[in-house]
């Protein structure tokens, strides 16, 4: 038993931490490290949310200035942000559906949200269209980039770029158009074949 298992179980108030997420944690870090033996260093870290929030707390300008902070540190050539890259390939997919083929083409994806610079911070090579900007949603409205085998499923005429698809099967979800193909990569286990894949 290691000194840390406490701190596992439920320290000083604090609730337990799942076991089942820290284990999809080191099983997704583990697999990025086989991937990419180049990788020399990998730095983690969580924004831990207050129930009365933060004071002056803008994600707007907060991610991408903590993005250029670490840029500029020595040795550090790429840095990117991601919430849900590396989960277990097995939790609930979100259903993709293109606007043009309507119910006709709903496929089960994987679903990320990255910031601009993640293709490029893990080597994931961009096919098609371009990158996400930080301020997309603002200037041009709602855009996602989604990967290859998710085109070839929602658009058999390899042409997404410019056309919509929706998250999700309720009415009121928002349609995204889309402004880039990535290549596919594998999520939560390098034992998982890589699958459809949709990145906001």
């Amino acid at each position: 038993r290691t000194r840390v298992a406490g701190l596992l179980a439920g320290f000083r108030n604090r609730p337990p931490v799942r076991l089942d997420a820290v284990c999809d944690v080191l099983i997704a870090v583990s697999g990025m490290l086989a991937e990419l033996p180049e990788l020399a260093k990998l730095a983690a870290t969580k924004l831990a949310a207050r129930l009365d929030g933060y004071l002056n707390f803008d994600e707007t300008t907060y991610y991408p200035e903590l993005v250029g902070r670490l840029v500029e540190s020595a040795g550090v050539s790429s840095v990117a942000l991601a919430r849900g890259f590396g989960s277990s390939a097995t939790d609930p997919r979100p259903v993709a559906r293109s606007e043009s083929a309507g119910e006709a083409a709903e496929v089960a994806s994987v679903m990320d949200a990255v910031s601009p610079g993640f293709f490029q911070t893990l080597q994931i090579p961009l096919i098609q269209g371009r990158d996400f900007m930080w301020h997309d949603d603002v200037t041009i409205g709602p855009v996602a980039i989604i990967n290859r085998s998710l085109q070839e499923r929602l658009f058999p005429d390899g042409n997404a770029i410019g056309r919509r698809i929706r998250i999700g099967t309720e009415p009121g979800r928002r349609w995204l158009e889309v402004i880039g193909v990535v290549g596919d990569v594998r999520h939560g286990t390098y034992r998982v074949p890589a699958g459809p894949a949709i990145y906001r």
